[in-house]
């Protein structure tokens, strides 16, 4: 296995409360080992990142340009396709905070559109009056710290979400969602500088595909959020200690099923 990889970006703020990011890295949205909503697992790509800070809210704008799902062979220049995000977050008390996710990956290859600049959430209603068929997800997310030592967290995302259908319980192929759920103990059992955390990712088959592969939830032929993509459920434990400032020791185990 032979590849390159270079990385760099450069950030600053604009005012008090917006901070801009624009190179070429990966970017994450989450508070867990996975992401369901963009992960760190696949290659670098362009982006500009808006971060909007006030009062008790956190506000990102993230655009991307990534690369279509293509056939490997020789050398050639790769078709682009672009990827417009939101995550709004706020703490709602001092130990409790809730976020709304919205993406949209385009379905036009070399074509950016123009109405997704829009800063404001809600991109699902510009996919709608464009008539187009971009491939569009939206997800919640929770974070909530206690007893100065644990931290429990999660995220629900959906693609495709038929109530009457779920409750039919009959294994629709278009329930297309996955759900995460996690837990940290800081410090457990007193031991200073030892950190547990367990994970249970599950994501339904067919999430975050498309009918036409250039919205597919990936770059570079690599899925945007979880490494499986979909059709799995995922168990993850994971152990640190740090017994020196210099000395760090980690642990991890990961089972893993279809669903």
């Amino acid at each position: 296995l032979d590849y390159f990889d270079a990385r760099g970006y450069i950030s600053f703020n604009v005012t008090k409360y917006i901070d801009v990011a624009f190179g070429y890295d990966k970017n994450f949205i989450g508070n867990g080992h996975r992401s369901l909503f963009l992960g760190d697992f696949g290659s670098n790509n362009l982006f500009l990142k808006l971060n909007t800070r006030i009062w008790k809210f956190n506000y990102q704008n993230l655009f991307m340009e990534l690369h279509n799902a293509y056939a490997r062979g020789g050398d050639r220049l790769l078709d682009k396709k672009y990827a417009v995000m939101h995550h709004l977050d706020i703490n709602l008390t001092k130990w409790l905070n809730v976020g709304l996710f919205e993406g949209v990956v385009f379905g036009r290859p070399n074509k950016f559109d123009f109405s997704y600049l829009n800063p404001v959430i809600f991109y699902r209603s510009i996919e709608q009056q464009n008539g187009s068929d971009d491939n569009a997800v939206v997800g919640l997310d929770l974070k909530a710290n206690f007893a100065k030592r644990f931290q429990v967290y999660g995220q629900l995302l959906l693609d495709e979400f038929k109530l009457s259908e779920v409750k039919a319980n009959n294994g629709w192929w278009a329930n297309k969602f996955g759900i995460q759920m996690g837990a940290k103990y800081i410090d457990a059992f007193g031991i200073k500088n030892l950190d547990l955390q367990v994970e249970h990712n599950r994501v339904r088959p067919f999430t975050y595909s498309h009918s036409d592969s250039v919205a597919n939830y990936t770059h570079y032929n690599q899925p945007l959020a979880h490494p499986l993509m979909a059709n799995f459920q995922e168990f993850i434990g994971i152990a640190r200690y740090q017994p020196a400032p210099k000395w760090m020791i980690q642990a991890k185990e990961i089972g893993r099923a279809h669903v």
